[in-house]
């Protein structure tokens, strides 16, 4: 079983983006069975103030429909021979609350709540698949 890390870049605190609210990408992971159906992670999440990284290249460009420039969207690295790990800068896109507005968000959030993915179940599902991917390339 490969271990996965799940990790904010910010110290806990009440009513804001901590790692209790990626509750579904957590569960996403845990539940990945290898061909023999048994788990292919083990995931461990927690809050962090900082990550340290080794060699990090750009893995996914994004380009800002207002002005056209390209900007990084994911960043993989290897950490000293400790392991892969994949920075998102869209990570919002795997809190609990964008994957389901049911499980609400901070107090300080004051765009309406979307439903699109309960509404659209093949967003979800390559939410998914492009969660897996990530896991699955962590642990080669």
């Amino acid at each position: 079983m490969k271990k996965i890390l799940l990790q904010t870049t910010i110290a806990y605190a009440k009513d804001d983006w901590s790692i209790e609210r990626f509750s579904i990408l957590t569960d996403v992971l845990s539940t990945i069975r290898d061909a023999s159906g048994s788990p292919l992670f083990h995931v461990t999440a927690r809050d962090r103030e900082n990550l340290a990284s080794g060699d990090a290249r750009v893995v996914a460009l994004g380009r800002s429909v207002a002005t056209g420039n390209l900007f990084n969207i994911a960043v993989a690295f290897e950490r000293n021979g400790r392991g892969r790990a994949v920075v998102d800068s869209s990570f919002h896109h795997f809190l609990d609350y964008n994957l389901d507005p049911r499980y609400g968000c901070p107090s300080f959030v004051t765009e309406p709540s979307r439903s699109g993915m309960l509404e659209n179940p093949q967003a979800l599902a390559d939410t998914k698949a492009y969660i897996e991917n990530i896991a699955r390339w962590l642990a080669e």
